[in-house]
């Protein structure tokens, strides 16, 4: 076996010894670009690529669902403008049915979605949306209030809206609230 490996790399050395300096020089630049393009496919290949799983103005959000990822061992990082989690591609999917599956309260309907309607928004599209941004203020509103830790309202207004007689009625919510000692 070492007889093999000894006569080897005489042939290779008697080889390398017939070939003339440019000869040389071309194939160490192949060898030294055939090393270099494996490094740099290593690198590339090995490299995480991270996918943005929730962007919340409420940092509450962002250091509950933190909190979740390290629970279960998924890696994250915080963005750059600290309002989103990143999380690893290939992890994407089970970080996305953790934070559904907890309870984590989403930030719900800004002004500007509420004011965001184009020329093909119906009315009654309108008029959810609507619905949807007064849920959001009322629940944006029991959270500032002092000892009220969560709060989650459903608000659903009945449709009165076929006749021009009929009056306006107090709509039904529905509010759920987590409170600590200071309520």
């Amino acid at each position: 076996m070492t007889d093999r490996l000894k006569g080897f790399l005489k042939t290779i050395t008697n080889r390398w010894n017939k070939l003339t300096g440019a000869q040389k020089t071309a194939v160490i630049s192949i060898i030294a670009t055939v090393f270099l393009a494996f490094i740099i496919l290593y690198f590339f290949a090995s490299r995480t690529n991270y996918e943005t799983l929730i962007s919340s103005d409420n940092t509450k959000d962002i250091s509950t669902v933190a909190d979740l990822l390290e629970g279960e061992g998924i890696e994250y990082k915080l963005a750059s403008d600290n309002r989103s989690l990143l999380v690893d591609s290939s992890k994407y999917s089970d970080a996305v049915l953790l934070v559904y599956s907890s309870d984590v309260p989403t930030t719900g309907l800004t002004v500007d979605e509420l004011l965001n309607n184009g020329l093909n928004t119906t009315n009654s599209e309108r008029n959810l949306k609507n619905h949807l941004y007064i849920q959001t203020e009322i629940r944006r509103n029991l959270l500032n209030m002092n000892g009220v830790t969560d709060a989650q309202v459903t608000y659903v207004p009945q449709d009165n809206s076929y006749s021009i007689l009929s009056e306006r009625d107090d709509y039904p919510a529905s509010v759920a609230l987590i409170v600590n000692s200071d309520f």
